[in-house]
C-alpha cells in the first residue's frame, strides 16, 4: 500500500506500520526508507519517525528535527509528536 497513487492510503500504510515491533518492520525497511522521500509530508515524516524510533538512524532525527520547522503547522506538530 506504500506504493498506491492515494495519499491517505499510503499514509494509513506507513502509520500502520510505525504501531508494529522491530522484528516485523525488519522485512520492510527499504520500503519505510523509501517512503520518506514520499512527496505527501506525512508519510515522510511518519518514515522517519520510525527509523528513528526503531533503527536509531541519526539522519532520520536530523530530517525530523528539520520538520520541525516547516511552514506547515501540522506538519510541524506531527514532527515534534514524533520526536517526543
Amino acid at each position: 500500500m506504500l506504493k498506491s497513487k492515494n495519499n491517505i492510503v499510503r499514509y494509513w500504510a506507513i502509520f500502520g506500520l510505525r504501531s508494529q515491533k522491530k522484528e516485523i518492520l525488519e522485512p520492510y525497511k527499504k520500503e519505510i526508507f523509501n517512503a520518506n522521500y514520499d512527496s505527501y509530508p506525512p508519510i515522510s515524516v511518519t518514515a522517519l519517525a520510525i527509523f528513528y524510533q526503531f533503527f536509531t538512524n541519526p539522519e532520520a532525527e536530523n530530517k525530523l528535527k528539520e520538520f520541525c520547522k516547516n511552514s506547515n503547522m501540522d506538519i510541524t506538530l506531527i514532527a515534534i509528536n514524533y520526536l517526543l
